[in-house]
């Protein structure tokens, strides 16, 4: 592989008297590296979309075995996190999400699943997708990865590979690009104010915190979505039933109402007009509702 410019005139290498052949993509420990674009990892990022898709088309597969739409939604967010998720998160805690483009292919597949999985239309307001499930937006989970794997080379000997190349991009953070800067980058696109301290001054402690404040505000983000927007005014102010003691509000979790109510069409039908997905009830309808008065 040849990275960067390439010559006019492509030299020739041999081994054993045959000539080898140049490639673009090759795969390492895993992980795709490309040559011939501004992101090495950008074939990464398709190939894992692909495996994603091969994943969640077995589980529509097993929904249709079952029922179409029958598939309790516990179930199926079991499958996701085993089959889907680790496809969507491979690699990420080398690989930054500097690139939106790249990004965003990887945030289809999740919303895509998790609509399948409400029984929602391919429109649907995206909030409660996260709100109904309990699943953290897929560019919040992968910093948070990111997040713990810094934790370990932190921890690491001074002696480590891995840690003297950390101590390498602490002198480049200031200069030049690197791991590190992509990684404050990635960071600086959740919601909330957040940054990633100097790192000789950094434990896992305080990587810990910086961790639950990044999940804080992206639920706080969610949170104000659903306090704002019209369409969810069904899910403003309430409350989440608790196996013991009384109900509590909770920002996002996998909702009673998806594990209470056993009739697939049912909970489809609360699903979509909790979540203002119904096309003709609607949550302001739904508002001005009046019933008849009672007979005399």
């Amino acid at each position: 592989m040849l990275f960067g410019p390439l010559p006019q005139t492509l030299p020739h290498f041999t081994l054993s008297g045959e000539i080898l052949k140049f490639r673009d993509v090759v795969r390492y420990v895993g992980v795709f590296f490309q040559s011939t674009h501004r992101n090495i990892f950008a074939s990464h990022y398709t190939e894992k979309r692909d495996c994603a898709v091969g994943s969640a088309r077995a589980i529509t597969g097993c929904n249709l075995l079952v029922g179409n739409r029958r598939m309790p939604p516990s179930i199926t967010k079991q499958l996701y996190t085993a089959l889907v998720d680790c496809h969507l998160t491979h690699g990420c805690e080398i690989m930054p999400d500097t690139d939106p483009g790249l990004l965003r292919i990887l945030e289809d597949i999740q919303l895509r699943f998790l609509r399948r999985m409400l029984g929602l239309s391919t429109n649907s307001v995206i909030t409660p997708l996260y709100t109904e499930t309990g699943i953290m937006p897929i560019r919040t989970r992968r910093v948070s990865l990111m997040l713990r794997y810094l934790k370990y080379l932190i921890e690491l000997p001074d002696t480590h590979y891995a840690s003297l190349a950390l101590a390498e991009n602490v002198n480049l953070r200031n200069s030049l690009p690197c791991w590190l800067t992509d990684l404050d980058y990635a960071i600086n696109q959740l919601p909330g104010n957040h940054r990633l301290p100097d790192l000789r001054a950094l434990d896992g402690a305080l990587i810990d915190k910086l961790i639950k404040a990044i999940e804080f505000s992206t639920k706080t983000n969610l949170q104000s979505h659903i306090d704002t927007w019209s369409k969810l005014s069904l899910l403003c102010h309430r409350l989440e039933p608790k196996e013991e003691g009384p109900a509590k509000p909770q920002i996002i979790g996998l909702r009673h109402y998806l594990t209470q109510i056993l009739n697939h069409s049912h909970r489809r039908t609360i699903t979509k007009l909790l979540c203002g997905d119904a096309v003709d009830f609607t949550p302001t309808i739904f508002m001005h509702l009046r019933l008849p008065p009672p007979p005399n």
